[in-house]
């Protein structure tokens, strides 16, 4: 009879998501995911299947906590307007904070697996169209709320809004200075909410 799980799966999970997301995919041995969760490596093969299947259960966790904090924030705010702002705000504040950004973990991945890992990539592309399928409804209420045109298309918004994110994820990278990013926010909420 198997022993019953000791450990909390989705912390494990948050736990190797955050070592993915700072170290990438294939520079993260199992030994270093054994130490970072404190779980052992029968237990996460177990649990996962292998590291391949710890890596898909980070990026569902990932892109869970994207979009809990994506609806979190628009929902907060009085408009939908001022909740993009405000979630593209807190992007560059993260980016040009104290704390090191290691952009985005979806991105990354697709980056570094790509042609390499099909059912990985799959996974992220799934992801991506998830997240902009979530913008695509927060445009939708910022049109109902008449900070869009009637006629606007609120799928391409959420393409080009997501290549935003996108672009600020990978200068928080390369080059954080807050100037820079804030250059990119004013043009970007001109072309989501000016057209």
């Amino acid at each position: 009879m198997a022993r019953p799980q000791q450990y909390n799966k989705e912390k494990v999970t948050a736990q190797a998501m955050h070592l993915f997301w700072k170290q990438g995919y294939q520079a993260t041995p199992v030994s270093d995911l054994v130490k970072v969760t404190g779980v052992r490596p029968g237990s996460l093969y177990s649990a996962y299947g292998n590291k391949e299947g710890l890596l898909l259960a980070a990026l569902e966790h990932y892109t869970n906590e994207l979009e809990s904090d994506v609806r979190r924030r628009v929902n907060s705010s009085i408009t939908a307007k001022e909740g993009i702002e405000s979630l593209l705000q807190h992007m560059i504040f993260e980016a040009t904070g104290d704390c090191s950004s290691d952009g985005c973990l979806l991105i990354n991945t697709l980056l570094e697996m790509s042609g390499q890992n099909d059912n990985v990539c799959h996974l992220v592309s799934q992801l991506l169209v998830r997240l902009e399928q979530c913008f695509t409804e927060v445009l939708e209420r910022a049109k109902s709320e008449g900070d869009l045109s009637q006629s606007a298309d609120c799928e391409q918004l959420a393409v080009f809004l997501m290549g935003i994110i996108w672009s600020l994820k990978v200068m928080s990278r390369l080059s954080p200075e807050p100037w820079r990013m804030q250059a990119l926010l004013t043009p970007a909420m001109k072309g989501l909410f000016e057209n």
